[in-house]
């Protein structure tokens, strides 16, 4: 399922941004090039629930490296778009960001999203007991 968000965020930033800009999903062997953005998954949590009912939370750090030398007036304009990331479609449903925040460091944008939701396990399947015979005896 993590996968299929991962692809989620990736469509919609393709979506807002065209395939002018690279996106990166796994860690990068050789140089970025430039300018891109790079989705990391940096924290997940599974919750047990009632039954056979999970919750599960996802955070993401999507950073995006400018590529100009005007890279805080690039990240300005940039910054606006991410507001997109609010609703993506992950394996034919649709899941909301949530607690969604950025900061600049070095100058690299991060910006952090994150989606929760509830999922379930499947249990095996127990055969059920066919027929019972009862004989009840009362003694004297």
């Amino acid at each position: 399922m993590v996968k299929d968000i991962v692809n989620g965020i990736v469509t919609m930033l393709e979506a807002t941004y065209g395939e002018d800009i690279h996106i990166y999903t796994d860690g990068v062997q050789n140089e970025l090039t430039m300018p891109c953005f790079l989705v990391k998954l940096i924290k997940g949590s599974r919750k047990q629930m009632m039954s056979n009912r999970l919750y599960l939370e996802h955070s993401f750090d999507i950073q995006y490296y400018p590529g100009t030398v005007n890279k805080n007036s690039e990240i300005a304009e940039i910054v606006p778009g991410l507001s997109a990331l609010e609703y993506i479609t992950s394996d034919g449903k649709l899941l909301r960001g949530t607690k969604m925040n950025y900061e600049i460091t070095e100058e690299i944008l991060h910006f952090y999203v994150q989606y929760n939701y509830f999922a379930y396990t499947t249990k095996e399947e127990i055969d059920k007991m066919q027929s019972l015979n009862v004989k009840n005896e009362i003694g004297s």
